[in-house]
């Protein structure tokens, strides 16, 4: 005996998919050196940070909509890119 399948099973779709994680460094002020690394997980919805890679102590949750990124200067001995997330709507 087949099992038909409905039109509503049938297009599901997958929604919030992890892209990608790792540890993220957020700078918490204008000071040079006022920054502080969380555990983050950026997914097709929103980008969200933890206290730590068990992802149970979510600190925040930036939803992706009406987001932009521009580059950001590292400064004279900086390694690594640096990039700003703002909200177009702000």
């Amino acid at each position: 005996a087949e099992k038909s399948v409905s039109a509503g099973e049938a297009k599901r779709t997958v929604t919030n998919q992890v892209i990608r994680k790792g540890f993220l460094r957020v700078h918490t002020g204008v000071k040079l050196f006022q920054a502080k690394d969380y555990f983050f997980v950026l997914s097709t919805d929103n980008l969200s940070w933890f206290t730590d890679s068990d992802e149970k102590d979510k600190k925040y949750m930036l939803p992706l909509e009406n987001l932009k990124i521009r580059d950001v200067e590292g400064g004279f001995m900086a390694k690594r890119p640096q990039f700003a997330i703002f909200n177009i709507d702000s």
